[in-house]
């Protein structure tokens, strides 16, 4: 009995092995890549890439985002740029994306501007869906946008009426993350003053942004919206080798929480909160478009106005399916069809050239043989000219 209460003080001392657990999540997550996708949306020349390069100290993605490259059409919609790169860091790899939108608010009129934004957000849940329900759910690439970096023009006034309508549109879409691009063009006060605007605005009309539970740190350090100045170059301050920008007033350094929120930022979305915001965009927006779109083969109307039954919604959708697929393949038989009877073309033409050819040199060869046939009968009467004139002079001789 003594030999069997030690053996059970033993084990409560050592443990039954739970404690080890995060242990293994760890070793689990370090053989897979974790995949971060980024929607970076806001006037051009605010710094965006700019500021993408210097918070992942990599050339991302180059954009034209300079001021002097800028031009305002009359209307049209934003095309969408997406760039896809792998990062390593202390043998944690991440498989990131970056979104961006080139011209977004570039035009005198920006009705629907907003159309290809919302088209990629749920273009993103819908693949993930489909990709969800096939069988083979081992090798599914996540390309839903976990975070929404929405620049502020630094105009020291509020949110604009365009901004406030795609981010009524989005919100509930993506984790919004609010900055201010260009953040040095204003004083401190009007920058605080700028912040403080634009957080009424977004109270005022129902906006959600992505917030942090209330038991982490100081709301203070990371409220939003970010105030940010961006910059790769290298200048020198207090005899450092520092990033950021020369200007006849002074200098601004990138990293200087004194000067900016780029740290505080940067933190903010890969440091402290980046699993929030997966998770976040799982279990809250995902799943939100996921059920309205369960609600919607389950539930939704029929052509008659009646509740459709989930067997006849599955037939329908076969049916869809099925049509969808006819018609890829029909299109598919066109263009082969098409690609043949170009080819054939194409042959004949060849085929055709090569016989006028042949016939040119046909003709040539005919032309030589005329020209040579008159050579001989021009060759074989000064030949027999020459003899007779030949003959003649030995007659004379004799004579």
């Amino acid at each position: 009995r003594l030999k069997v209460e030690e053996e059970r003080t033993t084990m409560s001392q050592r443990g039954v092995g739970i404690a080890t657990l995060p242990n293994q999540v760890h070793a689990e997550s370090l053989e897979r890549d974790f995949e971060l996708n980024i929607m970076v949306l806001g006037e051009s020349g605010l710094g965006k890439s700019t500021l993408i390069n210097a918070m992942f100290n990599a050339n991302i993605y180059v954009n034209d985002d300079d001021a002097s490259n800028r031009s305002l059409s009359l209307g049209g919609t934003p095309t969408v740029q997406r760039s896809i790169v792998g990062l390593t860091e202390k043998g944690v790899n991440l498989r990131l994306g970056i979104v961006d939108y080139p011209g977004f608010a570039s035009s005198l009129d920006n009705t629907d501007s907003w159309t290809p934004i919302l088209e990629t957000l749920d273009h993103a849940f819908e693949n993930y869906l489909d990709e969800e329900a096939r069988i083979n759910r081992e090798s599914i690439v996540d390309y839903r946008l976990h975070a929404c970096l929405y620049f502020i023009a630094p105009t020291g006034r509020g949110l604009k009426k365009l901004d406030l309508e795609v981010l009524k549109l989005i919100h509930q879409k993506v984790n919004v993350i609010l900055v201010i691009g260009k953040a040095d063009a204003l004083t401190a006060s009007e920058c605080e003053a700028m912040k403080a605007q634009v957080r009424e605005d977004v109270e005022a009309h129902g906006i959600e942004l992505f917030t942090v539970p209330q038991d982490d740190e100081d709301d203070s350090t990371i409220a939003q919206p970010f105030a940010v100045c961006a910059s790769t170059g290298l200048i020198t301050s207090a005899g450092k080798k520092v990033r950021g920008r020369t200007y006849p007033w002074g200098l601004v350094e990138v990293d200087n929480d004194k000067h900016s929120d780029f740290t505080r930022l940067r933190d903010f979305l890969l440091r402290t909160h980046t699993q929030e915001l997966i998770d976040t965009t799982c279990q809250r927006h995902y799943e939100r478009f996921r059920t309205e779109k369960l609600l919607e083969v389950t539930s939704g109307p029929s052509a008659d106005g009646d509740e459709a039954s989930i067997l006849t919604r599955i037939e329908q959708e076969k049916e869809m399916h099925l049509k969808k697929l006819q018609k890829m393949e029909s299109d598919m038989e066109q263009v082969f069809a098409q690609k043949v009877r170009d080819k054939e073309h194409k042959l004949a033409d060849m085929e055709t050239q090569r016989a006028q050819q042949l016939e040119d040199m046909r003709q040539d060869l005919i032309r030589q043989q005329r020209d040579l046939d008159r050579q001989k009968l021009e060759w074989e009467r000064e030949k027999q000219e020459l003899q007779l004139q030949a003959a003649q002079a030995a007659k004379t001789k004799k004579k």
